[in-house]
């Protein structure tokens, strides 16, 4: 199970990607008992699949 930054990391996007990825339901996040997202090894495979915007300049 991965909390956010460490699933982020894995990813190769932001941690502000992750959570509107999960708002927008593209990837849906468990939540712990105390409300934190985090992330199983499957969900990698979902997100590395999911578009990613290029970079801000």
């Amino acid at each position: 199970m991965y909390a956010v930054a460490p699933f982020a990391k894995q990813v190769d996007v932001s941690v502000k990607t992750v959570q509107r990825w999960d708002r927008e339901g593209r990837l849906k996040a468990k939540r712990t008992l105390s409300g934190r997202r985090s992330s199983h090894e499957v969900d990698l495979t979902t997100a590395l699949n999911l578009p990613k915007l290029p970079a801000a300049r």
